[in-house]
């Protein structure tokens, strides 16, 4: 049957006995409306017919009766209702995704496809996404559902202008947003500030006033204590004195036993004080060095490409890649040239962007923004591709898992993709990645099928009652798992502390240790300086 079978409703009056026969090698497409009028004893029956497939068995359905006493009886369902079962049929597919990916990617394609038909994978030669080409074809997924080698895509992709030429879209399904992850650099930089950040500057004052106030008390029952007038200089007791102040905040024990109560009662109340104050201190800044915080070297595009050390990647052969590149004639990928970008006013004002060039309006979904730094119009990407992107297109990674992977490889790399589905690997990596602020796209996914295929509006319902039944939230949190933003936990793992985190400490250490020797050194020659005198 032609397409413009299923856009009518068609009434047939015959005297047919045996619909089956009748029908014999016919194809009565899935989504078209074809009734059959027959006589009965009673009055009219009207026969609904259809076939999930050409070559599978005629679906005969009841749909209505009619008589001089009741009138016509019609159905209880709408259309789409009655069309909810396709009978078995196997829809062919395929996915860009490996099989160790599928349950986590795909997957949330895959177990929505699975409650309408029974999807058969294949395989094909050229699995990547798809491009076009300048006599109008595609390759990858894209030019499978063009040629009708496969029935619909079980992997993610993003509506266009241009899919929508070859094929048709499913109603959207899901959003994901387009991130920039970047590896989480191991070094960490030194902050001296962190030494004097557990206590505010009025109590830092108030501890050294304490401490002073203990060494003028020590230093006073200093003469009295242990020693006659006389036997020593006030400076020298002073000295002694902080010493003793400083040791009994910190929780030192003194190794002479001083014989005087009152200068015992000073040395056990400065250690009281102390014990208090370390125990405050000493967790503020334990927990501040042992905690997994960390600090982005940017935030968005913008900072990236004013760092310069960062190469950027995305995933080639996809819509977003063509933010950068298109294909030429020769079947090369060439750069757009962002300059002949114009931003195009109006359509969906609050929620998609659209560019033009070259009498063509393609449609970058997401925010619309006309005063931000991140669009074509500003230079920014054009910018960013110059300085920091490879600018031959089929060196970018051809899956999720290699983006990622380039990621933890390379020390300065960035990668453009989706959040949603890079968070489930995120923890399977041997390094740790992190996504930067700010969104780069916000696109719009739905199931890719073949142009005027008949099941289109069969898969728009299942997905709709899945959305306001709230299954297909459930399906994407079980195959995704986007709603627990928990890392995998690994038994019998204990995070233990790395030399970077105390790396401070030692220095604190070391540069003490420096200062001695010079001390003693000074000392030394002030000695041998005054007995030669």
């Amino acid at each position: 049957m032609e397409p413009w079978f299923s856009s009518g409703k068609w009434l047939l009056y015959a005297e047919i006995k045996d619909l089956e026969h009748f029908f014999f090698g016919i194809d009565v497409p899935f989504n078209s409306e074809l009734l059959v009028v027959l006589r009965t004893k009673y009055g009219v029956e009207l026969k609904e017919l259809y076939r999930a497939r050409s070559i599978l068995p005629l679906q005969i359905c009841h749909f209505g009766s009619w008589n001089k006493s009741c009138g016509f009886e019609g159905p209880d369902l709408e259309f789409r209702d009655r069309r909810n079962n396709l009978h078995g049929l196997a829809m062919k597919t395929e996915s860009v995704h490996s099989i160790q990916a599928m349950n986590s990617m795909s997957g949330y394609n895959y177990s929505s496809i699975e409650l309408v038909s029974r999807p058969e994978f294949i395989s094909l030669p050229d699995i990547s996404w798809g491009v076009r080409l300048s006599n109008g074809s595609w390759t990858g997924l894209v030019g499978a559902v063009q040629r009708n080698q496969i029935d619909v895509v079980a992997a993610l992709l993003t509506l266009s202008p241009q899919r929508s030429e070859v094929a048709d879209f499913s109603i959207t399904w899901s959003d994901l947003n387009y991130l920039t992850i970047i590896k989480l650099s191991s070094k960490r930089d030194i902050h001296w500030s962190m030494f004097l950040s557990p206590f505010e500057s009025r109590l830092w004052w108030c501890l050294l006033l304490c401490v002073t106030l203990t060494a003028v008390l020590l230093a006073v029952h200093y003469p009295t204590s242990s020693h006659p007038p006389g036997d020593t200089s006030l400076g020298q007791a002073l000295l002694e004195g902080y010493f003793k102040a400083f040791g009994a905040m910190v929780c030192l024990q003194s190794q002479c036993i001083h014989p005087s109560f009152s200068r015992r009662l000073i040395i056990l109340l400065a250690h009281l004080t102390g014990l208090v104050l370390l125990a405050a201190y000493s967790g503020k800044v334990v927990s501040t060095r042992t905690l997994n915080d960390f600090k982005l070297p940017f935030i968005d595009l913008k900072g990236l490409y004013d760092n310069g050390n960062y190469e950027v990647g995305i995933l080639k052969k996809t819509t977003i890649h063509q933010y950068f590149y298109f294909f030429d004639s020769g079947g090369r990928w060439r750069r757009i040239e962002l300059s002949s970008f114009q931003y195009v006013e109006g359509g969906w004002a609050d929620k998609m962007c659209a560019y033009k060039w070259a009498g063509r309006v393609y449609l970058r979904a997401g925010r619309r923004r006309p005063q931000s730094n991140r669009t074509a119009k500003s230079g920014l990407l054009k910018e960013i591709y110059d300085s920091h992107m490879d600018h031959d297109a089929n060196n970018h990674p051809g899956s999720l898992i290699e983006g990622l992977s380039k990621v933890c490889a390379m020390e300065h790399y960035a990668y453009i993709t989706t959040y949603e589905l890079s968070f489930p690997l995120l923890n399977k990596l041997d390094c740790r990645l992190v996504c930067l602020p700010e969104i780069f796209s916000k696109v719009r996914h739905s199931i890719l099928l073949t142009k005027h295929s008949p099941y289109r509006k069969a898969i728009n319902n299942v997905i709709q009652k899945l959305k306001e039944s709230g299954v297909l939230k459930n399906i994407k949190i079980k195959t995704m798992g986007i709603a627990v933003a928990q890392p995998d936990l690994k038994d019998d793992t204990i995070s233990g502390v790395e030399l970077g985190t105390v790396y401070s400490v030692f220095l604190i250490l070391i540069s003490g240790a420096l200062v001695s020797v010079l001390i003693l050194a000074a000392e030394k020659i002030y000695h041998l300086l005054e007995h030669s005198l």
